[in-house]
């Protein structure tokens, strides 16, 4: 770093420490002054900042990837304004987008003007700092910085986010991850939906019960008496509360800045901006994508909005043709990395696998509302309704049940076949999300193909209905998990 470019990085620095309280409001506040609502997340992030303060307990690195959109700049801002550490302790906010694209330099960079701000070295700290850092991924050496400066002192309390889970977990060495608490940020919850634009709460642990009950059960009847059971609890919940806000959580909902719009026209506006960010921004500084190859896979969206399951052959035809397969598979690749499509693979023996089209589901179903929208009049939703449905559900499938030890997600690629099929262990749980006769049919197909355990249909059906071996369950259930 010469001599310039340092005094530049200085009075940046010295000008945040300064400002960020002034400049962090404008992110947790909407114009008119009304705070912005709380994740859930905040309420156990501020635990974990609350307990370090007072017992210096662990975790005191928090990790917090997820999709842009889902608030993690606010919960980041939210989190730094209610930090209320004693006399002396030192809080520092710091955008390294900003600084990366702004003065070309890194982390250990920052932190060598930081600590000559201070005028101490961390090693030497005799009270408590705080580092808020946004968008750390765009930091390639993020992991080894975070992890220096978090041994060099145990006077120090990390909380760090990033646009992808993958590309984090990729990027964190593994001493990294037995030190850091990695949280990653979903799109919201209906639960956490209703709370935040309803003051809506479900009875305590009503959504373990239902999670418990569906995915716990030995078979269907189980199930079945289980949700009975709860049946009185969820219809509480549901009273008073308009069945069109279901509607309108699947197409704007889970994104929580939505809460504070009122026009659709300025949601699917930000919603616009996002995805160009996500494409041009995220992927472009993740991969080295030539600009035309960005507009492809900018088009390749709108294509995946329309076709959840597609070849490569196949995508290379609708983009018109002369791409490679490989270069298909390293656009697919980069929208997941960037969170915004999540990849269910077919079900079967991993060699068999690779004959068949994997699925597309994007991470929320707001985005597929967006792209379909476009196409389509907002009249026209009940024709995509089917696929944001299950977007949807894949969204609380991954949530609940993410990918690793005895745990997989995939789908039954055999026409009729099922949506997906969920192994926990010994248990095979098919599921389909469909309305009517077909649900019940497709559920069959796969559950004798897979041996499966038994299996789920959920839709928008107001009823608890069994045949055999598969339970129909009401949407209204499902959302409260």
């Amino acid at each position: 770093m010469n001599t310039t470019v340092r005094e530049e990085l200085t009075e940046h620095i010295r000008s945040q420490i300064a400002q960020t309280d002034f400049r962090l409001k404008g992110n947790v506040v909407d114009k008119q002054g009304t705070p912005y609502p709380q994740r859930n997340a905040f309420v156990l992030f501020q635990k974990f900042i609350r307990d370090y303060c007072n017992t210096d307990s662990e975790p005191r690195w928090i990790i917090i990837p997820g999709l842009r959109g889902v608030g993690k700049t606010t919960l980041l801002a939210q989190l730094f304004l209610r930090t209320l550490p004693n006399e002396g302790v030192h809080k520092f906010y710091l955008s390294v987008d900003e600084v990366v694209r702004r003065f070309n330099v890194g982390l250990w960079d920052v932190m060598e003007v930081y600590e000559t701000l201070i005028g101490k070295k961390l090693e030497r700290l005799d009270n408590k700092l705080f580092l808020f850092l946004d968008e750390v991924h765009y930091d390639p050496k993020w992991d080894a910085a975070l992890k220096s400066f978090y041994d060099r002192t145990k006077n120090i309390f990390i909380v760090c986010t990033g646009s992808s889970a993958i590309l984090l977990r990729k990027q964190l060495s593994a001493d990294s991850a037995r030190r850091a608490y990695f949280a990653e940020l979903y799109p919201m919850s209906f639960s956490e939906y209703g709370k935040l634009k309803m003051n809506r709460y479900p009875e305590k642990g009503l959504g373990e019960a239902i999670k418990k009950a569906l995915f716990e059960a030995q078979n269907a009847d189980e199930a079945q008496n289980q949700l009975k059971a709860l049946e009185p609890q969820v219809n509480q919940y549901w009273l008073g509360i308009d069945k069109f806000e279901i509607d309108h959580y699947l197409k704007f909902g889970t994104l929580p800045f939505s809460l504070t719009i009122k026009e659709d026209a300025v949601t699917f506006n930000q919603m616009e901006q996002m995805l160009q960010k996500i494409v041009f921004g995220d992927i472009g500084q993740m991969v080295n994508f030539d600009k035309e190859t960005l507009n492809k896979i900018y088009a390749l969206v709108y294509i995946l909005a329309d076709s959840q399951e597609i070849s490569l052959d196949g995508i290379s035809e609708a983009l018109g043709g002369g791409i490679s397969k490989d270069t298909v598979v390293r656009m697919l690749t980069a929208l997941i990395h960037a969170g915004l499509l999540e990849r269910v693979a077919p079900h079967g023996a991993p060699g068999g696998q690779v004959k068949k089209p994997y699925k597309f589901l994007f991470s929320t179903p707001a985005f597929r509302f967006l792209l379909l929208s476009d196409r389509e009049s907002v009249l026209h939703y009940e024709n995509f309704k089917g696929k944001m449905l299950e977007d949807m559900v894949g969204l609380y499938l991954r949530r609940l049940f993410k990918s690793h030890g005895e745990n997989s997600l995939t789908y039954d690629s055999a026409k009729g076949g099922a949506d997906f099929i969920l192994r926990r262990g010994k248990q095979t749980i098919v599921i389909e999300v469909g309305f009517g006769e077909k649900g019940f049919q497709q559920a069959e197909f796969t559950l004798e193909r897979t041996k499966g355990t038994y299996g789920l249909i959920i839709d928008r059906s107001e009823k608890i209905h069994k045949k055999d071996k598969i339970l129909k369950v009401p949407l209204s259930f499902f959302l409260l998990i």
